[in-house]
């Protein structure tokens, strides 16, 4: 049986995309800063916990959090980005905004954009 991890799970959008790996016959195992049954405990912006979460998977869903913190969405990426290299497939979910995740690390990229709220 395959084997997914999902991010952030207990939100809205990560209940419905392991109701769906579910039902298509995958094991779920969920990522949260809290451990529950079937969620493992993990540190998006330390990576603490990520590679046990990890170990197995197939797939890795990478739903990018709304982290208005400087700099914490682009870190988190990153700390993901290492520890998924195992897995041979990762989607990013994005349900943060790409362009103020990116500004907050480079405000001169891309060149048309207006910075945003954080940065101004």
């Amino acid at each position: 049986m395959p084997h997914v991890t999902l991010t952030g799970f207990g939100g809205a959008q990560q209940t419905a995309i392991a109701a769906a790996f579910k039902n298509a016959g995958w094991t779920v195992i969920g990522t949260s800063r809290t451990a529950r049954s079937g969620v493992h405990a993990a540190d998006l912006a330390t990576g603490e916990g990520l590679d046990e979460a990890l170990a197995g998977a197939d797939l890795l869903v990478f739903t990018l959090p709304q982290d208005r913190r400087p700099g914490s969405t682009p870190g988190m990426a990153r700390t993901l980005a290492q520890a998924a290299r195992r897995t041979p497939r990762v989607i990013l979910n994005a349900a943060a905004r790409i362009v103020d995740a990116i500004l907050r690390c480079s405000p001169t990229w891309p060149p048309f954009a207006t910075p945003c709220r954080t940065c101004r």
